[in-house]
């Protein structure tokens, strides 16, 4: 949150930001979560691709009904169950009942 809220990840002018938008990723908690990713490979001499971090993210705001830019899918209806593989190889099952 400190660094979202910090660097302006929020405002759409902010240069950081305009670059992050160009990478098709547009939620300031996924701009900083990649900054994190990007400075933890960094001291851990790993490689960081920043097309496979966006991929990850527009693929998780599909999932949610979401376009690239944040904007809501036309005609989207929810799923009753969400199934996320994370980053470590687990996989969080979610299940909405009515």
């Amino acid at each position: 949150m400190a660094m979202r809220n910090g660097w302006g990840l929020w405002i759409k002018e902010q240069p950081l930001t305009q670059w992050f938008r160009n990478h098709r990723v547009w939620h300031a908690d996924d701009m900083s979560a990649i900054i994190y990713h990007a400075v933890w490979c960094k001291l851990n001499d790993k490689s960081f691709d920043i097309e496979k971090e966006a991929d990850y993210y527009v693929d998780y705001w599909a999932s949610q009904g979401f376009g690239f830019d944040g904007k809501p899918v036309k005609d989207y209806i929810a799923p009753t169950s969400l199934t996320i593989k994370l980053r470590s190889g687990k996989t969080i099952h979610i299940s909405r009942h009515s």
